[in-house]
């Protein structure tokens, strides 16, 4: 089975523990002979000017990492306004397998 999974917390990415239990998930999926794709964000600070999107695998996973865009937007201080960014930078990853 091919699983997406969509996160904005990814190891390195840990704010709580979001981060941690979608990739225990991620890499148990795998274990059981899944295709696991983890699609989240670049570390903050990140832009996709000098960070575009990162496709790597790690422990068997998929993973793409997209900049925040825009970037001056600051997660404790504008939560649905960075969240609404982040839904439209990670809705820009080009499909799997085309990155």
């Amino acid at each position: 089975m091919r699983v997406l999974l969509v996160s904005w917390e990814y190891p390195p990415v840990v704010v709580g523990g979001l981060g941690r239990h979608v990739h225990a998930l991620a890499r148990e999926l795998t274990a059981a002979g899944h295709e696991v794709v983890v699609l989240c964000r670049q570390p903050t600070g990140s832009d996709a000017a000098t960070h575009p999107t990162v496709d790597e695998t790690v422990d068997g996973v998929r993973v793409l990492r997209a900049a925040e865009d825009p970037v001056h937007l600051e997660f404790a201080r504008d939560l649905v306004a960075w969240t609404l960014a982040m839904g439209h930078t990670l809705v820009n990853v080009p499909p799997w397998g085309m990155v």
